[in-house]
Protein backbone atom coordinates (compact mmCIF):
# COMPACT_ATOMS: atom_id res chain seq x y z
CA UNK A 1 0.00 0.00 0.00
CA UNK A 2 2.64 2.49 1.19
CA UNK A 3 4.38 2.20 -2.27
CA UNK A 4 1.11 2.91 -4.72
CA UNK A 5 1.21 5.62 -2.11
CA UNK A 6 4.39 6.68 -3.20
CA UNK A 7 4.05 6.45 -6.60
CA UNK A 8 0.87 8.22 -6.56
CA UNK A 9 2.60 11.47 -4.43
CA UNK A 10 5.15 11.54 -7.33
CA UNK A 11 2.63 11.57 -10.18
CA UNK A 12 1.00 14.37 -8.74
CA UNK A 13 4.27 16.02 -8.32
CA UNK A 14 5.55 15.65 -11.83
CA UNK A 15 2.23 16.44 -13.49
CA UNK A 16 2.42 19.87 -11.13
CA UNK A 17 6.05 20.38 -12.45
CA UNK A 18 4.62 19.53 -15.99
CA UNK A 19 1.89 22.70 -16.03
CA UNK A 20 4.31 24.55 -13.70
CA UNK A 21 1.45 25.10 -11.17
CA UNK A 22 3.49 24.10 -7.75
CA UNK A 23 2.67 27.48 -6.05
CA UNK A 24 -0.94 27.11 -6.63
CA UNK A 25 -0.35 22.96 -5.10
CA UNK A 26 1.28 24.45 -2.39
CA UNK A 27 -1.13 27.24 -1.26
CA UNK A 28 -3.75 23.87 -1.64
CA UNK A 29 -1.84 22.14 0.68
CA UNK A 30 -0.90 24.95 2.92
CA UNK A 31 -4.43 26.21 3.16
CA UNK A 32 -5.45 22.32 4.23
CA UNK A 33 -3.45 22.34 7.28
CA UNK A 34 -3.81 25.76 8.59
CA UNK A 35 -6.04 28.01 9.92
CA UNK A 36 -9.69 27.50 12.03
CA UNK A 37 -11.55 24.71 9.91
CA UNK A 38 -7.93 22.80 9.21
CA UNK A 39 -7.46 18.88 8.39
CA UNK A 40 -4.57 18.85 11.15
CA UNK A 41 -7.50 18.11 14.09
CA UNK A 42 -9.02 15.27 11.88
CA UNK A 43 -5.45 13.65 11.38
CA UNK A 44 -4.59 14.34 15.08
CA UNK A 45 -7.89 12.21 15.99
CA UNK A 46 -7.35 9.64 14.01
CA UNK A 47 -3.62 9.06 14.97
CA UNK A 48 -4.67 9.26 18.87
CA UNK A 49 -7.71 6.71 17.98
CA UNK A 50 -5.47 4.81 16.33
CA UNK A 51 -2.65 4.65 19.34
CA UNK A 52 -5.56 3.62 21.48
CA UNK A 53 -6.76 1.09 19.03
CA UNK A 54 -2.72 -0.72 20.07
CA UNK A 55 -4.06 -1.68 23.09
CA UNK A 56 -5.85 -5.29 22.78
CA UNK A 57 -8.68 -4.76 24.87
CA UNK A 58 -9.92 -0.98 23.37
CA UNK A 59 -9.53 -2.29 19.88
CA UNK A 60 -12.92 -2.98 19.03
CA UNK A 61 -13.94 0.41 20.73
CA UNK A 62 -11.01 2.19 18.30
CA UNK A 63 -12.14 0.45 15.12
CA UNK A 64 -15.82 1.65 16.44
CA UNK A 65 -14.71 5.42 16.65
CA UNK A 66 -12.44 5.61 13.89
CA UNK A 67 -15.11 4.62 11.46
CA UNK A 68 -17.38 7.80 13.47
CA UNK A 69 -14.45 9.83 12.39
CA UNK A 70 -14.39 8.71 8.71
CA UNK A 71 -18.46 9.40 8.90
CA UNK A 72 -18.38 13.17 10.68
CA UNK A 73 -15.28 13.96 8.12
CA UNK A 74 -17.55 12.90 5.02
CA UNK A 75 -21.18 14.05 6.47
CA UNK A 76 -19.96 17.05 7.88
CA UNK A 77 -17.96 18.56 4.55
CA UNK A 78 -21.23 21.52 4.26
CA UNK A 79 -23.24 19.03 2.11
CA UNK A 80 -21.17 16.79 0.70
CA UNK A 81 -23.35 14.86 -1.30
CA UNK A 82 -25.02 17.66 -2.64
CA UNK A 83 -21.59 19.18 -3.49
CA UNK A 84 -20.89 15.67 -5.67
CA UNK A 85 -24.19 15.38 -6.99
CA UNK A 86 -23.63 19.38 -8.29
CA UNK A 87 -20.11 18.28 -9.56
CA UNK A 88 -21.24 15.42 -11.38
CA UNK A 89 -24.39 17.43 -13.05
CA UNK A 90 -22.37 20.30 -14.30
CA UNK A 91 -19.35 18.74 -15.65
CA UNK A 92 -16.22 20.61 -16.83
CA UNK A 93 -16.96 23.38 -18.83
CA UNK A 94 -12.58 24.03 -19.77
CA UNK A 95 -12.74 20.11 -20.46
CA UNK A 96 -10.51 19.45 -23.69
CA UNK A 97 -12.10 17.72 -26.21
CA UNK A 98 -11.75 14.20 -27.05
CA UNK A 99 -10.55 12.87 -29.82
CA UNK A 100 -12.80 11.93 -32.73
CA UNK A 101 -10.86 9.34 -34.14
CA UNK A 102 -11.63 6.17 -32.15
CA UNK A 103 -10.88 3.56 -34.90
CA UNK A 104 -7.85 2.29 -32.63
CA UNK A 105 -10.79 0.89 -30.43
CA UNK A 106 -12.78 -0.74 -33.06
CA UNK A 107 -9.61 -2.14 -34.60
CA UNK A 108 -6.83 -2.80 -31.79
CA UNK A 109 -4.19 -0.36 -33.97
CA UNK A 110 -3.67 1.77 -30.44
CA UNK A 111 -0.17 2.65 -31.27
CA UNK A 112 0.52 5.86 -33.34
CA UNK A 113 -3.03 7.81 -32.97
CA UNK A 114 -1.74 11.00 -32.29
CA UNK A 115 -5.16 12.61 -32.14
CA UNK A 116 -5.67 10.05 -29.05
CA UNK A 117 -2.23 10.70 -27.42
CA UNK A 118 -2.93 14.33 -27.55
CA UNK A 119 -6.33 14.23 -26.02
CA UNK A 120 -4.96 11.98 -23.20
CA UNK A 121 -2.14 14.73 -22.56
CA UNK A 122 -4.54 17.56 -22.87
CA UNK A 123 -6.27 15.98 -19.54
CA UNK A 124 -3.06 17.08 -17.72
CA UNK A 125 -2.85 20.37 -18.79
Amino acid sequence: MMPFVLVLIGVVIAITAYNGTGSQLWQLLVGDFTGAHSFLWWLVSIFAVGAIGYIPALKTLANSLLILIVLAIVLSNKGFFSQFQGALASGDANAAPVAQDASFITNGSGGGNIETAASVAALFT
